[in-house]
């Protein structure tokens, strides 16, 4: 304090003290004041900011409305978070379960098992789906494992599953057999619609016919599609693409594709496209489009039957395939077809009749009859011996489980021979046959002998034929043909004996032979 300040002031002086104060310098201006260490300086006070400053409000305004914006999303989050968590404890509840379980029944009619299942709004999933016909219906059971499925999120709202696919990754068994007999429920319109509206697949399902480890028929590991085309109708395509199967007395096949149509107690076959194995190129194809449906309970079913490019070695049988060695193919156009038989109980009746033509790029060969060894001796043309008809050769095959036929045989070597008639082969080997054997015109004029032209005396377009009986088995066959020409000359050919009556091999001709040759040029017709 300074020395010259009362130690005490009056009412008024304090008064006029504070008077004084408040009329010091104002915001801006100077003032003389006393520090307290008596020391004096000049203070200036600062002006307080009074004017108003929008974008320091609108920031707080802005500050103030994120903040609720994010507790209103933080809020929404919880909720859809409650929601989404109370969805997937409901689709993975065992009553969801039952309800869709209970829908693909109510559609398919067949008890429907799913094993593990779970699901979430966008995805399904199960370690097993389980379907299990009544004895009425043409399918037994179904079997997929580890099914999963991408699904739209409207897909367990709506009741209906739209997606890209339902995938069993693990494979399964869809097996086929004989329905019983007797009115099918099946047959009425289903419950309700398929609430599945997306296709199923699989990797590799196995389709069998007949029920146990050994059924009648099967296809192993094939690519599954199955679609259903029509949601108000107890209908399903199914689709396989690949796998193998084994047909009984023809071999092993690979399953280039197949069709089926499923219709509660019936199963038609749409297409079978069958590769033998171990020719790539080959194909034989079973076609029942527009045909009845299978007959699951027995009896002969009827398909029509396309071949292209298909080897003797698969085609033919009974020993049969080592004596017309070739490739073979249905004829042009298209609708030019065989019939295929078979009864789906019984594989062993299958049979067929198809009318067939030689590939151009293979030909034909006929060999081990003995036959044209004969002639090739007698008329001295050696590539008569193994001849190969290289023009378009056709015939009609007919095979069953006792026989092999070769029917309406055409087989042309061009300015060679030709061939036509009929092989059969029985089901121990015996052979038997009648071959129309057909000469140049000018070849038989050439031959040598009398006997050839005697024998061969038939004139038909250009050829001059002789009808050839073989007999034996196709490992040992027999022909008649130097019997022939022995009765009509006595050639002397391959260990035979001149006959009786003619010249010989190399005999003199008698003038009686020349007379009968010059009066009837081309023989008796």
């Amino acid at each position: 304090m300074p020395a010259d300040e009362p130690d005490r002031y009056s009412l008024d002086e304090m008064m006029n003290r504070l008077r004084s104060q408040g009329q010091g310098s104002s915001d801006g201006e100077p003032e003389l004041v006393t520090r307290a260490d008596g020391s004096q300086a000049m203070r200036v006070r600062k002006r307080k900011r009074r004017s108003r400053q929008p974008h320091k409000e609108a920031e707080k305004l802005r500050r103030k409305r994120s903040l609720v914006v994010a507790g209103v999303l933080l809020a929404l989050v919880l909720v859809l978070a409650l929601v989404v968590l109370g969805w997937f404890l409901y689709l993975n509840a065992e009553g969801y379960r039952d309800k869709v379980a209970a829908r693909a029944q109510q559609w398919s009619g067949a008890d429907v098992t799913l094993t593990s299942f779970r699901a979430t709004p966008v995805s399904v999933g199960a370690a097993k789906a389980e379907f299990v016909w009544p004895e009425d219906a043409v399918a037994s059971r179904l079997t997929l494992h580890g099914v999963v499925g991408d699904l739209k999120l409207s897909s367990h709202l709506t009741g209906e599953w739209h997606g890209r696919e339902i995938l069993a990754r693990n494979g399964g068994e869809l097996v086929l057999r004989h329905a019983r007999e007797g009115d099918s429920a099946l047959r009425e319109g289903p419950a309700g619609s398929v609430p599945f509206r997306t296709a199923f697949r699989s990797p590799k399902l196995r389709v069998a016919f007949g029920e146990g480890e050994r059924p009648v028929m099967a296809i192993h590991d094939a690519r599954a599609s199955f679609m259903v085309p029509d949601p108000t109708q107890r209908i399903g395509n199914l689709v396989l693409e690949g796998g193998r199967t084994r047909v009984p007395g023809w071999g092993v096949f690979q399953v280039r594709f197949a069709s089926l149509r499923l219709d509660g107690d019936q199963v038609s076959l749409g297409n079978l496209q069958l590769v033998p194995e171990g020719s790539a190129d080959a194909e034989i194809r079973l076609i029942g489009e527009e045909m009845p449906p299978l007959k699951p309970r027995g009896g002969e079913s009827e398909f029509r039957l396309r071949l292209e490019e298909v080897p003797s070695s698969i085609l033919l049988g009974g020993g049969l395939e080592k004596i017309v060695i070739g490739v073979f193919e249905s004829p042009e156009p298209e609708h030019n077809t065989g019939l295929l038989f078979v009864d789906v109980t019984d594989p062993s009746s299958l049979r067929f009749e198809t009318p067939i033509r030689s590939s151009l790029t293979s030909g034909v060969r006929v060999q081990g009859l003995g036959l044209f060894q004969e002639l090739a001796g007698v008329l001295g043309i050696e590539n008569l011996a193994e001849p190969k008809f290289d023009s378009e050769g056709r015939a009609v095959l007919t095979r069953d489980a006792d026989s092999v036929r070769l029917d309406e045989i055409d087989f042309v070597a061009q300015g060679s021979i030709r061939l036509r008639g009929g092989i059969q082969v029985g089901s121990r080997g015996e052979l038997s046959g009648i071959l129309e054997v057909g000469l140049p015109e000018a070849t038989v004029m050439a031959a040598g002998k009398a006997s050839v032209r005697r024998v061969f005396s038939r004139r038909d377009l250009g050829w001059q034929w002789a009808s050839v009986s073989l007999t034996g088995t196709t490992t040992s066959p027999t022909h008649n043909l130097r019997a022939l020409l022995s009765q009509q000359g006595g050639v002397t050919g391959a260990g035979g004996a001149a006959g009786a009556g003619g010249a010989g091999e190399d005999g003199v001709r008698g003038l009686d032979e020349e007379f009968r040759d010059l009066t009837t040029p081309g023989g008796a017709d």
